[in-house]
């Protein structure tokens, strides 16, 4: 990584590059981590689909025999894709702030190993926690003020023309701004904030400030690449995942049992655990980039790393 400002092309290059550099410490340590989170999902798929089995749902004629069972395999699936994403949440928080040392390590020119990353970013896991549950709510606060003003508009007007179409208006809006405000909180208080905590060993209120003063002015250019990042994150996402999604239709097809539940869930937790393996390192890394290139623009942090990479080889 070239320390000065970066360009468009060095934030993908020099992610791509770290990733590609340091294969253990990025893609091995972050599908570790999947793995791991990933247990009590895959547990929970098998005791929700073994349960609620798919064929006791429908008698001799193809019709629903039991209602019960059908809403408990209905509570059961949902009920699993729910503790799936919060264990990958938990997870991807982890492989954040593992990626930290690894990519600041790199644009030194210097390569650290996977223990070493463990090390040097375990201390920071709690408080990398406590970052994502302050977004979490800040974000939750949000949609409930924007969307849930319309919800009450919508059940007080009782279903009278009127009223509930104002609601209905109201509720598109909201959901709108809200996601415009989510974006907005996130890029302006959250986004750098992660590496800030691990690089610099702050408290969460510390890094979300410190965040902060870092995007001031530079708003639209980390929003950019943010959004470019969900694009192209988002398209090898779905590539990755795909054969996985062919997999479980046709063990559905298969097995129209709960051996097909089964497959279905299962290639779904293995999918996310591959391509988050991936895609989680390389959103971490640009992340990072982007809080040394705010320092290296702002604080004039590239001329002390060149200082030191200089001491360093005499």
């Amino acid at each position: 990584m070239p320390l000065r400002p970066l360009t468009l092309g060095d934030f993908f290059d020099g992610a791509f590059g770290t990733v590609r550099r340091n294969p253990r410490a990025t893609i091995g340590l972050a599908a570790l981590v999947l793995a791991v989170a990933m247990v009590i999902p895959i547990v929970f798929s098998v005791v929700a689909s073994t349960l609620f089995d798919p064929d006791r749902l429908l008698d001799g004629t193809g019709t629903s025999s039991s209602a019960t069972d059908a809403i408990g395999l209905d509570v059961g699936l949902v009920g699993a894709s729910l503790v799936a994403g919060l264990f990958t949440a938990a997870a991807n928080i982890v492989i954040a702030g593992l990626v930290v040392p690894v990519v600041t390590r790199a644009s030194l020119g210097e390569y650290i190993s996977p223990g070493d990353a463990w090390r040097r970013a375990r201390g920071s896991l709690l408080r990398l926690v406590g970052l994502s549950l302050l977004e979490g709510l800040v974000v939750a606060l949000v949609f409930a003020v924007l969307v849930g003003l319309p919800v009450v508009v919508i059940f007080t007007a009782g279903g009278s023309g009127t009223g509930l179409g104002v609601g209905i208006a109201l509720l598109f809006l909201g959901a709108v701004l809200a996601a415009v405000a989510a974006l907005s909180i996130h890029v302006r208080w959250f986004q750098l904030a992660a590496p800030a905590l691990v690089s610099e060993r702050i408290g969460v209120l510390a890094a979300v400030r410190r965040a902060s003063r870092l995007s001031r002015g530079q708003f639209w250019r980390i929003l950019g690449l943010f959004l470019l990042l969900l694009l192209v994150t988002g398209v090898v996402q779905q590539v990755i995942s795909l054969p996985f999604t062919i997999v479980g239709a046709l063990f559905l097809a298969a097995f129209p049992d709960h051996g097909g539940f089964l497959g279905l869930l299962v290639s779904s937790n293995l999918a996310n655990i591959v391509s988050g393996a991936i895609v989680t390192p390389f959103v971490g890394s640009v992340a990072v980039l982007q809080y040394l290139d705010q320092r290296f623009r702002k604080e004039g942090f590239d001329i002390e790393l060149i200082e030191h990479v200089q001491r360093r080889d005499r």
